[in-house]
């Protein structure tokens, strides 16, 4: 858990648990002998990744960003990931209901499987007092997924907050809370997003799967589990502008732990910094 001060912003990064990921997916194109140097993987060829999440306070709100596999209980799923969740919230020294508002990058299980809870009876909204902000495309594809996408929804985890009128549907790039920018980012899903903090000339980046990782920075380091690899480049060849070789720290939300920093090109090799 790392805290900042942002002006009259307080933000803390944490960690809500871990995820192991197949190493060759998670680095597309990029040879094993060059992704393994950066990023050690297991037997099965799996490298930890955190699930790391950033708090927004304010004197009158709380924002939380992405809500990591806190809800998700499928064995199989949990299995298959070895997914280790921990409920960060008493550290934080701030309960869920607390939470004003949850900004979701986008709806795949690793970032959205927080957002609700099973009661016992039934799936309901994690956040009861929070106002849930989605980009609108990626709601209309993670609730009618193709069978290339199928595998990253579950339906509970963001079909409940519908039910219960807690949803926000955003298109365009617009401040949807004081401070905080809601800004498209598509490749990874047509509907990702990531998240700008704005105070005054001040700016910083939640990258979500734009750039999962510092060691993803490169241009090409992407994915191969982004819908989209060709419109991930283009993405990042727009939004790169913004931070590189600027005073903008960047927080990334899938190193093992919470890591952020800030990015500097050199000689046409764009490096991380803390």
């Amino acid at each position: 858990m790392k805290k900042y001060n942002f002006d009259n912003l307080s933000l803390t990064h944490f960690s809500s648990g871990t995820i192991s990921l197949d190493g060759g997916a998670m680095f597309g194109v990029v040879p094993k002998n060059l992704w393994s140097k950066v990023y050690p993987c297991d037997e099965q060829n799996r490298i930890k990744l955190g699930m790391n999440l950033l708090l927004i306070q304010d004197d009158s709100q709380n924002t939380l960003i992405d809500t990591g596999c806190l809800g998700i209980n499928n064995t199989k799923l949990k299995n298959i990931y070895n997914i280790k969740n921990k409920n960060p919230f008493e550290k934080l020294g701030i309960s869920e209901d607390e939470i004003d508002h949850v900004v979701l990058t986008h709806l795949h299980f690793d970032h959205a499987g927080g957002a609700t809870m099973f009661n016992g009876k039934k799936w309901i909204p994690r956040f009861k007092n929070a106002t849930y902000w989605i980009d609108k495309t990626e709601w209309q594809r993670a609730s009618n997924p193709n069978e290339r996408e199928k595998a990253s929804y579950y339906p509970e985890t963001f079909l409940p907050l519908l039910e219960e009128g807690k949803v926000q549907l955003i298109s365009g790039n617009k401040e949807i809370i004081k401070n905080i920018f809601f800004i498209n980012a598509p490749g990874h899903t047509p509907g990702h997003r990531i998240i700008k903090i704005k105070n005054g000339q001040k700016e910083m980046y939640y990258l979500a799967d734009l750039v999962p990782t510092a060691k993803h920075l490169p241009i090409p380091w992407i994915m191969s589990y982004d819908l989209e690899p060709l419109k991930t480049l283009e993405t990042r060849k727009k939004i790169y502008p913004e931070f590189i070789n600027k005073n903008v720290r960047l927080f990334f939300e899938h190193d093992e732990e919470p890591t952020s920093g800030f990015a500097k090109e050199e000689n046409k090799k764009i490096t991380f910094y803390k």
